[in-house]
């Protein structure tokens, strides 16, 4: 699974939604919806998902994602901000996938 797809799956059970920048306009905003928000990000070359709480003005976390011509691991390009929880997942999940 490419690393965009699982840092969509840990913020989906975690319940937070998912907000996609196509490069030209918000695709989706706040969405739950795991085809949808992977269809969406990989509908083009460059994608921005914000990642929050429903309800919460406070961004989780922003990443920046190139869905191809990377390899799986590398689709998450950037993100911010560079500490909190996404940071301590993305973190250990670099960890158990360098074993």
């Amino acid at each position: 699974m490419k690393a965009h797809q699982q840092a969509i799956d840990w913020a989906l059970a975690k319940n937070y939604r998912c907000s996609v920048w196509d490069g030209e306009e918000w695709a989706l905003c706040l969405s739950p919806d795991r085809k949808a928000i992977i269809d969406a990000i990989e509908s083009v070359e460059f994608a921005t998902v914000n990642i929050r709480e429903l309800g919460q003005a406070d961004i989780i976390v922003s990443l920046d994602l190139i869905p191809y011509g990377v390899g799986d691991t590398e689709t998450i390009s950037d993100y911010y901000p560079a500490d909190g929880e996404f940071n301590d997942w993305f973190d250990q999940r670099n960890a158990e996938d360098w074993k």
